[in-house]
């Protein structure tokens, strides 16, 4: 925002509506030397190419001369009569260029508007009432401007010390707030300073990856998750179809110490059961087979004192031999009971052979067919240790299984 002070220096013909000259004063024309003061209004200061807008008020001095008595006096023409002065008010607006601190240029429009009693500008009065058709001066012009400001600019940056905010150090017009005159060294902000700053118009998001090169970092490990929601932002999501979305590497899914790499079943812990317990995948212990006229002590089996009743503490020996019996339909078994010495020889011989067969419907209930097991008491016979300790005596009684088929 400006004053501006200007002057002109001009003269027009006066002519009829239709081009041709006036009749009665073809041999007149008139001079005018307007002199104003405006307020000019630019909205972008700092731009090389900038509009204004402009409103002020001033005086039109003019003069109507005789050209056909020109003499060396007068080179326009001899004045009629003096001058006349009359108040204008002036409105523009235009395009201004500035090639330097020193010379610019503009394009305008301009409209001078002349308060003035009932004389027109042609030197004729109008009476009774009619119009006058000279109120006003309508400019179109490309004006060439040369300035002698009095601004100082110490750094010689071009912006005015009035306008630079740091007057003693150029702008470095890296395109970052180039027009306030202050060198913007870390335009960021970030404390990296824009020569070692591979990203200057980006803050650093310090975040402990690659803090130092100036860019943030929003997906550290560029695997598509932002930080802000990857529960693992420095390691890559794997994306093996178990949770994908949290932003962490699944190289064990199923947390059974098997990595998923070697892991055949990656999403289903392992059973470690001493049975294929590197596969990773979940199995039961196959059942041991009994070899033919193999005979094996079921050890583990035990019944109430005296009586055929299986203990609760037998079931999980009986199950491993209905397992192995149920995977090996093929094989026929003989179960075989025995006793220690104590008793008569028949009440043993009866005892074993109860013992016998409930081991045998035990396997039945279970689901093993009848017609492949036989149970067999023996009594007292065949003992493998001795029968005068109690450990001897332990050890006698006993169920075996016999593979006959």
């Amino acid at each position: 925002l400006y004053l501006d002070l200007n002057g002109a220096y001009g003269w027009v013909y006066p002519k009829n509506p239709d081009g041709s000259q006036f009749k009665h004063v073809g041999h007149y024309h008139t001079l005018l030397m307007p002199i104003w003061m405006q307020l000019v209004f630019n909205p972008l200061p700092q731009e090389s190419f900038r509009p204004f807008f402009s409103i002020g008020g001033g005086i039109l001095d003019w003069e109507i001369r005789d050209i056909s008595k020109t003499t060396s006096s007068f080179e326009r023409g001899d004045p009629i009569r003096g001058d006349v002065v009359n108040g204008t008010l002036v409105a523009g607006i235009g395009i201004e260029k500035i090639f330097s601190d020193k010379v610019g240029s503009s394009l305008f429009f301009r409209f001078h508007y002349i308060f003035k009693g009932n004389e027109d500008t042609i030197g004729l009065s109008y009476e009774g009432g009619q119009s006058d058709n000279n109120r006003a001066i309508i400019e179109l012009g490309l004006e060439f401007k040369f300035y002698n400001t009095g601004y100082r600019d110490t750094d010689g940056d071009g912006i005015e010390d009035r306008l630079d905010l740091d007057p003693t150090h150029p702008e470095d017009f890296d395109n970052y707030k180039d027009y306030d005159g202050k060198p913007d060294y870390d335009n960021d902000g970030d404390g990296i300073p824009d020569s070692l700053d591979k990203c200057p118009d980006k803050a650093e998001d310090f975040d402990g990856f690659q803090d130092k090169d100036g860019c943030p970092d929003l997906d550290n490990d560029k695997d598509g998750i932002p930080d802000s929601l990857d529960k693992c932002p420095n390691k890559a999501e794997d994306f093996d179809g178990f949770q994908d979305k949290d932003g962490c590497p699944d190289l064990d899914n199923d947390k059974d110490g098997i990595p998923d790499s070697l892991d055949k079943c990656p999403n289903e812990p392992e059973t470690v059961n001493g049975y294929k317990d590197d596969d990773g995948c979940p199995d039961e212990k196959p059942a041991p087979v009994i070899k033919k006229g193999a005979r094996i002590i079921l050890k583990g089996v035990y019944f109430e004192s005296g009586s055929a009743s299986l203990l609760s503490d037998s079931y999980a020996v009986l199950d491993t031999v209905y397992e192995s019996l149920a995977q090996n339909p093929e094989v026929e078994v003989e179960i075989r009971g025995y006793t220690d010495s104590i008793g008569s020889r028949a009440f043993n011989l009866r005892l074993s052979q109860k013992r016998a067969d409930a081991v045998r419907q035990y396997l039945i209930n279970r689901g093993i067919d009848a017609k492949r097991i036989r149970a067999i008491g023996f009594g007292e016979d065949y003992p493998i240790a001795s029968n005068r300790t109690a450990r001897g005596r332990s050890e006698n009684r006993r169920i075996e299984f016999v593979r006959i088929k």
